[in-house]
Order: structure tokens, then sequence, then C-alpha cells
């Protein structure tokens, strides 16, 4: 298992997070776009390459938000329960016809699973003057896709309170 931390800086314009990985190592950067009609934002490595992009759909029935990595489709996230729920569903899709399902265990407490077996886990921490969360990737696992999925969840959670 991989820990990683995804905070927000201290100062910031847009909606950016920075993850550090267990020994406090910036690993990676999300790059959220301040000025757009949708959600969007890029996880990019510590060189700044582009590794994936997350955008919300604008014109969907459910709350969808797309996956792609180099410009292709790497697959959906929706969420599947109502705004009117206290513990948000979500379902993961990818182009390679796996199907991820994301359990809200508790207050922003995420648990994405692989049938019966955990791919990672995602925490909000309660405390602190900017966002963070605890992200715990299991072995062997795509951690550019969790990461995904982790901005995906927060951009979801974060206009379903809006």
């Amino acid at each position: 298992m991989t820990r990683y931390v995804m905070r927000q800086p201290w100062f910031t314009i847009g909606d950016d997070f920075l993850v550090l990985d267990d020994r406090g190592d910036l690993v990676f950067k999300v790059d959220g776009k301040l000025l757009s009609f949708r959600s969007s934002a890029t996880i990019r490595d510590r060189q700044g390459q582009a590794l994936m992009s997350v955008r919300e759909v604008l014109l969907s029935l459910d709350r969808v938000t797309t996956l792609e990595r180099n410009g292709a489709a790497l697959g959906t996230v929706k969420q599947t329960g109502s705004t009117s729920d206290l513990k948000a569903r979500f379902s993961v899709e990818t182009e390679g016809s796996e199907s991820l399902t994301v359990r809200d265990t508790g207050f922003r407490d995420y648990r994405i699973e692989r049938g019966t077996s955990g791919v990672a886990t995602i925490v909000k921490a309660t405390t602190g003057l900017r966002d963070r969360y605890d992200i715990t990737v299991a072995a062997g696992e795509d951690v550019t896709l969790v990461l995904g999925v982790a901005v995906a969840i927060r951009q979801m959670a974060r206009h379903s309170t809006d």
C-alpha cells in the first residue's frame, strides 16, 4: 500500500492541489481551472507533464466526469445516488470495461473497490483551513487513475453542496 496526501497549497489561484508521498516529497500536481464553464483539472507529474485530464460533462442528466490520458478516454466517474442522500455513491467505468465502485464509508470517506477487493481509500481531513485528502492505494494499482477519481469525486461532492 502506498500513501499520499493531496492538499491545497497556502496560496492558490484556481482549484490546485499538491500530492505528496508518505515522505513528504512532491509527486504530482493537480492544476484546477479557475475560469471555466465546467469543472476541469489536469494531473501533472513533478516535472509538469500532463498525465490525466478530469472534466465534468456539461450536457448530462447525471453528474458525470470524464477521465482522459494522453488525449484518449480512460473512463467516466458517475454519481449514482441522489444529491439528497447523506452518503454519495459513485461508479467508475474504464474503457477496458473494468468497473469500480466507490462507496462513501463516512462523511467524505470513500473506498474504491473492484468487486470485493479494495483498490484505494480517500479520506477528507476534517481539520485545517485548506482541503486535504489522505489517499491510500493498494499495491499494483494505477495511482493516476485513483487520483483522477479522487479529483472527480471532490468536484462532484463540492458542486452538490453549492
